[in-house]
């Protein structure tokens, strides 16, 4: 796979960084310097900032990968793509800052019974919103030169950030509003790096572009744009509505122990983030190039070495959790969330097994489809959110999730395999399954020391070496065992 595998491991190994950092977080610091509504506060936050994000970004975001083949030329500036893209956002950002502000009153009223926090830290979700939808405008504009580490790196920043401030906490010397204030002005920090790195790259042009557009154009892409902005909204309801429903269903405090147990599954999803974020201009080039043997090479390729990853993360999990769960303090609090986890678990895998169909449908002349399947699958999510967790409580968001993906990645599969004929299962997926099948077998060894650290160390080193050896021995990827035989002859050099 070429460059998507050079860059897909690059911004794998930020992921993996961050989601160390990540787990120090979630699994030590957080739950030892925080209270479960004080977790909740902060991941509400991002959830809302991604939920609100489409409207400011008034469909850019799509836009960014989507035409920029079009507009590309290095020679005048791109034909003030960029230029456009900010000038289309500023209006967004307006538009949500009159809203935001004008109707204060009534987003407080409709938290404060549960969480009364909203109402104290109000004015600091700005920056966070208006930080996360410009940075995400500027890492999609970044693909288009397959220049994604860097970005990665600054937006996993927030994590050492976030860890130093707990530590701070920890020790009293810093207050609950100071870390909220630090965490929120971080991504307008973040949001200045991109800005310096782009100009570092030498593609922050900011040119004229209104003698580049025609009608015809301009009437496409305000169209694209517009099902953009209402795709980001039915893929937020499906992917992000589980903690901002949760929150007002229930309390600040549920909506923390959920958080932790959706960052323990969603671990398994970096490197599906590494690989869609690289893939996605090569997939809108070769829909550009009509390349369907491309595409459909990425899309099993893709699909295989995802689930690899994916079902090693499975066996991992199901053998350490309660073990992970005495190692954090305060663990009896957050260990309600066990089953969260695998039920987020086996959605995620669904989305990693059907791999880039995202990509694929949302780049392709039938992109509307992707639309629609979004908006229906989004409203399901509400209507199940509103049935399930009044009765399951925070297992109620993590069952309409799985429920939710489930039928819309089955949708998509159906539909591209239908109208062009690509599916993504390719020979390997059933040595792969076999190789998950008996390596699950160690999940029961009766590893006990007594020390839960040295309990996960031990079970996972096991698992991870037979994982690997049987998945080399079936050769279930010809891209994992290069993969694997380039690494340990780099290491044996060393």
């Amino acid at each position: 796979m070429g460059v998507i595998q050079r860059q897909g491991i690059k911004q794998t190994i930020a992921f993996i960084f961050g989601a160390v950092i990540g787990g120090l977080n979630n699994i030590i610091l957080f739950p030892k310097a925080f209270e479960p509504d004080q977790i909740g506060l902060i991941r509400l936050f991002q959830d809302l900032a991604l939920l609100v994000a489409p409207f400011l970004l008034m469909g850019t975001s799509g836009l960014t990968v989507r035409y920029f083949p079009k507009f590309k030329n290095n020679q005048n500036g791109h034909n003030g793509y960029l230029r456009l893209l900010l000038s289309i956002v500023g209006v967004g950002i307006i538009l949500f800052l009159i809203i935001f502000l004008g109707f204060k009153p009534h987003i407080i009223d409709f938290y404060k019974e549960r969480s009364p926090y909203i109402a104290q830290y109000y004015y600091f979700m700005i920056p966070v919103i208006i930080g996360y939808g410009l940075t995400a405008l500027f890492n999609q504009y970044a693909s288009n030169f397959l220049r994604l580490t860097v970005p990665v790196i600054i937006g996993q920043f927030i994590k050492p950030i976030m860890a130093i401030l707990a530590i701070a906490y920890i020790g009293h010397w810093v207050t609950f509003t100071q870390v909220v204030t630090a965490f929120s002005l971080w991504y307008l920090v973040s949001l200045l790096l991109l800005i310096l790195y782009l100009r570092y790259l030498g593609e922050w042009h900011l040119s004229p572009f209104r003698s580049f557009l025609n009608k015809p154009l301009l009437l496409q892409m305000g169209n694209y744009a517009l099902f953009g902005i209402l795709a980001s909204v039915g893929s937020n309801l499906i992917f992000k509505l589980d903690t901002v429903m949760l929150a007002s269903m229930t309390d600040l405090r549920q909506t923390g122990i959920y958080t932790i147990a959706a960052f323990i599954a969603s671990v398994v999803m970096i490197p599906t983030n590494s690989l869609i974020s690289i893939s996605a201009p090569i997939i809108s080039k070769a829909w550009h190039d009509n390349d369907l043997k491309e595409i459909n090479t990425i899309y099993k390729k893709a699909s295989l070495n995802l689930s690899i990853i994916g079902l090693l993360f499975f066996v991992l999990v199901f053998a350490s959790v309660n073990d992970l769960f005495d190692f954090m303090p305060n663990g009896d609090i957050y260990r309600v969330g066990i089953p969260v986890i695998f039920i987020l678990i086996a959605s995620h895998f669904f989305n990693m097994i059907t791999s880039v169909n995202t990509e694929i449908l949302g780049y392709s002349s039938a992109y509307r489809v992707n639309f629609y399947l979004l908006i229906l699958t989004g409203l399901l999510n509400i209507a199940l959110n509103y049935w399930l967790i009044p009765r399951y409580q925070i297992v109620g968001p993590a069952i309409a999730t799985a429920i939710s993906l489930f039928l819309f990645n089955l949708s998509k599969l159906l539909f591209i395999y239908k109208k062009y004929g690509l599916h993504p299962f390719g020979k390997g997926l059933g040595r792969l399954f076999l190789a998950a099948l008996i390596t699950f077998g160690l999940a029961f060894l009766p590893i006990s020391t007594g020390i839960p650290l040295i309990n996960i160390v031990l079970k996972s080193t096991i698992i991870t070496l037979v994982f690997v050896l049987l998945t080399l021995k079936l050769n279930v990827s010809s891209d994992f065992t290069n993969l694997t035989l380039n690494f340990l002859k780099k290491f044996s050099r060393k």
